[in-house]
């Protein structure tokens, strides 16, 4: 079943499938469909197909992304990831082609918010400094160039690391903007040039006293 947003379909979360491969169809979907990231969340109940799955959604009180994505994900799996394959995921996470900053950084948060979870459960987990945190949120950006201006402008913290990443694709994307703008205004001044050449100039008319 499939649910229709600003023209773009998306899949019903159904019992039994992978909520990981879902979570990422559906983001896909929001992106698409131009949801505010505000809204990504309070939309969610109307993509499961379970009355079990929406009253626990209710249930939570969910009020940030990174949250859900992480319960949800544990909640809804088949099997539950190991304490070193959490840790291994995220020292070793990378950002995909087509993933914005923002998902990457609440793919992100919601493995840190599963291994913190594991090392209170077990004090024998290894567990992770701030600094080895951005180290790892920094080492999985791409594009490299995107990853080399954020070391060089060394950020004291993740969170600093986050904010830059982010003011870093928002230039990006009013770039892009600008310069699209920027087309479209030359566009119809090329044309006209292109449809002065076409038409042929009037031929001079002497005036005499037989054309009068």
């Amino acid at each position: 079943m499939n649910n229709l947003i600003n023209g773009f379909r998306i899949p019903t979360y159904e019992k039994g499938q992978d909520p990981k491969e879902w979570l990422d169809m559906y983001e896909t979907g929001v992106k698409v469909a131009k949801i505010p990231e505000a809204g990504k969340l309070t939309m969610i109940p109307g993509f499961f197909s379970s009355s079990t799955a929406r009253r626990w959604f209710f249930n939570q009180e969910f009020t940030d992304w990174a949250t859900f994505q992480e319960e949800f994900m544990d909640r809804f799996s088949a099997r539950k990831g190991s304490p070193k394959k959490i840790l291994k995921k995220l020292l070793d996470i990378k950002r995909q082609p087509e993933e914005s900053i923002r998902m990457y950084i609440d793919r992100f948060d919601a493995l840190k918010a599963a291994h913190l979870r594991e090392t209170k459960k077990n004090p024998n987990c290894t567990t992770l400094t701030s600094s080895d945190l951005k180290d790892a949120f920094i080492n999985g950006l791409q594009p490299r160039f995107l990853k080399e201006a954020i070391l060089q402008a060394n950020p004291g913290t993740l969170k600093d690391a986050k904010r830059l990443a982010k003011a870093k694709e928002d230039n990006e994307s009013s770039d892009e903007e600008e310069s699209q703008s920027s087309d479209e205004e030359d566009f119809p001044t090329e044309k006209i040039r292109q449809w002065h050449k076409l038409v042929p100039k009037p031929k001079a008319i002497t005036l005499t006293s037989k054309t009068l």
